[in-house]
């Protein structure tokens, strides 16, 4: 054979017969003569590395999305419908949420308002500063509003604040917001 093939020559072919076996000429030559049809029609296919990553890649890609839907179906407790109270939250009327959602106000807020949300237990209202550094959380609430104390209202800056409301229902915890506003 000639160098083309995975064998260089038949003597390579040969050292495969099963040595010290006892066999005729024309028996190694007929077995060599079906290994050189094996390897001259059945080319050894092994997929550039290239190829592999294409496969690879996506795939990976896919698996990445699946566990970021799973996450958000368990955080949420459910796949988000264009109607729901967390959704809509956004294109709520403004009084619906206090403070409103880009207000600029000259004190802070003394008190929190939102939609009241079927299914809650428990409310509370985290609120943050543009780093999201936790300035102020409450304690839990039933009701859909909760007021800042004076101590905590004093210790707030001129700058931009970030809300949002924990909501806890029969299973799962969802969050509503953030909603900001600036104290000026």
């Amino acid at each position: 054979m000639s160098g083309d093939g995975p064998f260089e020559r038949d003597e390579d072919l040969r050292k495969l017969l099963r040595p010290g076996a006892r066999t005729t000429p024309e028996h190694d030559d007929a077995v060599l003569a079906a290994a050189r049809t094996f390897t001259d029609e059945t080319p050894v296919v092994r997929p550039s590395r290239r190829r592999r990553l294409r496969l690879v890649i996506p795939l990976a890609v896919l698996v990445g999305l699946a566990a970021i839907t799973v996450g958000l179906y368990a955080r949420f407790g459910g796949p988000l419908k264009d109607g729901s109270p967390l959704r809509s939250l956004s294109n709520a009327p403004s009084e619906a949420i206090t403070p409103a959602n880009g207000t600029v106000l000259s004190e802070p807020p003394a008190q929190f308002h939102w939609p009241a949300q079927a299914g809650a237990k428990a409310y509370r209202v985290i609120l943050r500063d543009a780093s999201a550094e936790v300035v102020w959380r409450s304690d839990a609430v039933r009701v859909n509003r909760a007021s800042l104390d004076a101590r905590h209202a004093a210790t707030l800056a001129t700058r931009t604040y970030y809300w949002s409301v924990e909501v806890d229902g029969a299973a799962t915890t969802r969050q509503l917001g953030p909603f900001w506003f600036r104290v000026e």
